[in-house]
């Protein structure tokens, strides 16, 4: 079990327009992965957020993705997101289905 210490949320659920499980191109089968569309404001926030991350040494390049008080990921940065939508891969307890009806009722 990790152990994070988190910053100020830089995006939340006034920054997302659509969530929704979806099979990921090039992905195992029956790997299925959460779709997040951000606003323009959401869009703008994650990129400087990456942009500020992305060089930093390790731990602190991660981005915690948070839901009702569970990190339920901490993806290393590797490079700047600005296109609008995220894939977010559910953890082992959680299927994509389950994760998109989570983080929608907290939106």
């Amino acid at each position: 079990m990790a152990r994070y210490v988190l910053g100020p949320a830089e995006l939340t659920g006034q920054d997302l327009t659509a969530v929704s499980p979806e099979t990921a191109d090039g992905a195992a089968p029956g790997q299925a992965l959460v779709a997040v569309q951000l606003t323009t404001d959401g869009t703008r926030k994650l990129g400087e957020a990456t942009t500020r991350l992305v060089n930093l040494p390790a731990p602190r390049n991660h981005l915690a993705i948070v839901v009702d008080s569970v990190v339920v990921g901490a993806p290393t940065v590797m490079s700047v997101i600005d296109g609008g939508i995220l894939q977010i891969a559910p953890p082992d307890t959680l299927s994509a289905a389950d994760l998109a009806a989570r983080i929608r009722a907290a939106s």
